[in-house]
This record gives structure tokens, C-alpha cells and sequence, in this order.
């Protein structure tokens, strides 16, 4: 869907010098170090959490990193279209960016797709739900993992609608 980067170009950017702290933060340390684990940022509405996500993701590339790795990232947007603030919509842009960097991983996603094509077309016959959405993205993560590093960004999820932050966090 089109909007799907809108909310990550409207963040805003950090001032020189006002988030480089994270860098030296314990539990910024960690994440960095470790293979499986979740970097939460938390915070009262309007106190920067998104500009802290930015910087964080542009310090990335100046890490040296495989080649091979892969970041994937979501910014619901609460006053934006439906797709941007439900999973729904997050999956949808997830997959696709993995989809498009990672080939290998088409397979499964292809066959699916080509299935519900049989009900006719995209958005007038049939939308995507969540529950296969959450599974073909899964699985496809999953088997880009094997072979590289998979950073996923999630901004602003409470942004998203209530009963979207529950199913996700659940």
C-alpha cells in the first residue's frame, strides 16, 4: 500500500548530540550483543520515542554489519489510513519489504497469494486477515534468519487501534 513509509519520513529528526545517549545505554548494549531479544522504548506521548527510533536506525549502518543483514520496519500512524494503524497493515509491509530483499523466502507467500487469486481480485473480492498475514510473514522471517541477521523496527504502537496493540502484544 502506498502509505506504508509515510509516517517513517514524518517522524522527527533528532538535533545533533540529543540522542547519541542511547548508544552508551546498558540496555541498548545488550540488544546490540545479543541474537534473539527486544529493545522496548517507552515513554508519555510527544517525549521523542519515534525521533529516538530514527536515530537509532540511521546509527545502524554506521555499524559494521554482514552484508547479508536485514532491517525491516513498521511506523503505525494513528490519523493515517486504516492499513497504517492495524497489524494487519504491518504485515503487509513487513512481508512485502522482506519479500523484496530476501527472494528465497517468495515460495510459500507466492502459492498463497496465487490461491486466493482464484476468488478473484485483490481488494474487491478478498483482503488479506491477519492471522495468515502474522503466519506467511513468520515463516518467511524465520528462513531469512538462517542464513542473516533480521532487525525489525516497530514505531508508535500506541498509535495503533486498542484491540491491534492487544493482538500483537499478545
Amino acid at each position: 500500500f502506498k502509505e506504508m513509509n509515510y509516517r517513517r519520513y514524518e517522524a522527527n529528526k533528532a538535533h545533533p548530540g540529543t540522542c547519541e545517549w542511547i548508544l552508551n545505554h546498558e540496555s541498548y548494549k545488550i540488544w546490540m550483543k545479543e541474537k534473539r531479544q527486544l529493545l522496548s522504548i517507552k515513554g508519555k506521548p510527544g517525549s521523542g520515542k519515534s525521533t529516538l527510533m530514527g536515530f537509532i536506525h540511521q546509527a545502524l549502518p554506521k555499524i559494521p554489519t554482514n552484508e547479508q543483514d536485514l532491517r525491516l520496519e513498521f511506523f503505525f500512524h494513528g490519523r493515517g489510513t486504516e492499513l497504517q494503524k492495524t497489524p494487519v497493515g504491518m504485515f503487509r509491509s513487513l512481508l512485502h519489504q522482506l519479500l523484496k530483499c530476501v527472494p528465497s523466502v517468495r515460495t510459500s507467500t507466492h502459492k498463497a497469494f496465487e490461491e486466493k487469486q482464484l476468488f478473484g481480485e485483490t481488494g474487491n473480492s478478498w483482503e488479506w486477515q491477519f492471522e495468515e498475514l502474522q503466519n506467511l510473514f513468520l515463516n518467511a522471517a524465520v528462513s531469512a534468519a538462517r542464513s542473516r541477521k533480521v532487525t525489525i523496527f516497530v514505531d508508535a504502537l500506541d498509535e495503533a487501534r486498542p484491540e491491534a496493540r492487544s493482538n500483537l502484544l499478545n
